[in-house]
């Protein structure tokens, strides 16, 4: 009766965006006899809890000299990426056949990894950064002349870096704990919300819930289209990395 939600194609503000929606068709809906209505405030509260763990995370990535530095980070990443991709169309065979071959280990992480939320973000340079750091991909970044600004990307990097640990880390670590916590109860009761608004249909076969149901599945379908065009997406971002023997 009701579409099913996967959560791991949304990202945490796409979550709570949706049951916010779920929440408004329910309360457009829903009366204070309802059966639902306990299941409604109890999603209100839990949306309500996300929506205050998801400000305090941003708060906590978005101090003035953490923006600098994390500004800082993406023009490096950004000059780095360029110039690999100009560089690989150079006239100079032996400049461009090494950085078309940096040109793939970026695609192979994510080409727009700046635009990334800041945990996923560091998590993704950390990947480059393992790749660019083998042998082969230190000899090709030589080779295309791009050391400069593979340079700057890592020095920018552990820029960022240092600047998050300043944070005071055991908060830092429990004011983790309670977010995940927070999303966690969300999905949790929004799964029980879907299975009371299906068990209530079932009991009273009424055309109100029925309603209900559909206007739901046409809010879920939107916001898994979107999840599933992003996981598309990042797959095509992927192509087949040149050997190091191509590139070198």
């Amino acid at each position: 009766m009701l579409s099913p939600i996967y959560h791991s194609l949304l990202h945490v503000n796409e979550e709570i965006g949706l049951y916010t929606k779920i929440g408004e068709v329910l309360r457009m809906q829903v009366t204070d006899e309802s059966q639902l209505k306990p299941f409604l405030t109890k999603l209100d509260a839990a949306i309500a809890k996300a929506i205050e763990a998801s400000s305090k995370e941003r708060a906590n990535f978005n101090t003035p000299a953490i923006q600098s530095c994390e500004k800082t980070r993406d023009t490096a990443f950004e000059c780095f990426r360029d110039a690999a991709k100009t560089t690989s169309k150079s006239i100079n065979a032996t400049r461009a056949i090494n950085a078309e071959y940096i040109v793939h280990l970026i695609r192979s992480v994510k080409w727009n990894l700046h635009r990334c939320g800041n945990k996923e973000q560091t998590a993704l340079m950390q990947n480059l950064k393992d790749k660019l750091s083998t042998p082969e991909a230190q000899e090709s970044i030589q080779k295309a002349d791009l050391t400069e600004f593979y340079n700057d990307m890592l020095t920018t990097n552990d820029a960022y870096l240092a600047e998050l640990d300043k944070r005071t880390q055991d908060k830092a670590d429990k004011e983790d704990i309670d977010n995940e916590i927070a999303y966690k109860e969300l999905r949790e009761i929004g799964e029980k919300t879907f299975k009371a608004i299906e068990v209530v249909y079932m009991l009273n076969n009424e055309v109100v819930y029925k309603n209900i149901a559909d206007k739901i599945n046409v809010i879920t379908e939107e916001y898994m289209a979107v999840g599933r065009s992003r996981r598309t997406r990042n797959s095509n971002q992927v192509s087949t990395e040149p050997t190091p023997e191509q590139a070198n």
